[in-house]
C-alpha cells in the first residue's frame, strides 16, 4: 500500500480517511482497532481489509492493514452488507409500526375510532 502527495489530485478530498482501490464488490469500514470491536465486526462478516493495490491520504501505520490513528480498515461482500442492511430496515419498520398497532387494538377495545393520515 501507499500514501500519496496531500499537494496531488486530492486536494478536494476532505476525508482523511480516503480510501482508492477499494473493490465495487465489497463494503468498507474503519473500525475502532480494539481487539473487542474488531471481534463484533467480524461477526458480522467482515475481515481485515488487505493493503496491497490501495492508496490512502494518511499513511497507515501497518504493512499488513490498513491502520490510521486508532481505527483499522474492515471490509465485506457487498451482499452480505446489503442483507444485512435489508434487515435492519425491517427490523426498523417492524418496531415502528408496532406501537401504531398496539394502540389501534387500544382504542378498538375502548370504542374510539381511529381515523388514519388526518383530522376528524
Amino acid at each position: 500500500m501507499k500514501s500519496v502527495d496531500v499537494q496531488s489530485n486530492y486536494d478536494y478530498v476532505s476525508d482523511l480517511y480516503h480510501v482508492d482501490g477499494k473493490s465495487p464488490d465489497r463494503s468498507y469500514r474503519f473500525v475502532a482497532n480494539q481487539p473487542g470491536r474488531v471481534a463484533e465486526i467480524k461477526v458480522l462478516g467482515y475481515t481485515i481489509t488487505d493493503p496491497k493495490g490501495l492508496t490512502t491520504l494518511v499513511p497507515s501505520e501497518s504493512e499488513t492493514s490498513v491502520v490510521i490513528g486508532d481505527v483499522i480498515l474492515m471490509d465485506c461482500p457487498k451482499e452480505v452488507f446489503r442483507k444485512r442492511q435489508q434487515a435492519q430496515a425491517e427490523l426498523s419498520t417492524a418496531r415502528t409500526m408496532a406501537p401504531k398497532q398496539e394502540f389501534r387494538e387500544f382504542a378498538a377495545r375502548h370504542g374510539v375510532e381511529v381515523v388514519e393520515g388526518g383530522r376528524v
